[in-house]
């Protein structure tokens, strides 16, 4: 189990630097608490799911240890799962 977390240098992969997606993800989740109009607000939050999807999609294909690509994994299906489910 514990290769679960190493990547192919042996070097456990947990927590990483974020990438782009990830920092696309994080702003425009911050900007709708700072922006007040709806549409910008909506705008906002469909940016952020499309950067989280985009992260997703690079972990899973690229990750650098079996838990990142299943992190990825898990993250996309809750993703999906909200799309169809909205609150």
């Amino acid at each position: 189990m514990h290769q679960f977390f190493k990547d192919s240098d042996g070097k456990i992969v947990i927590l990483q630097v974020p990438n782009v997606p990830l920092w696309g993800w994080i702003a425009f989740t911050v900007l709708p608490k700072i922006v007040t109009q709806g549409e910008y607000q909506n705008a906002s939050r469909g940016l952020a799911q499309l950067f989280l999807f985009v992260w997703c999609y690079l972990e899973i294909r690229t990750g650098r240890s079996m838990f990142r690509r299943l992190l990825g994994a898990v993250i996309l299906v809750l993703i999906v799962h909200s799309v169809f489910h909205p609150r």
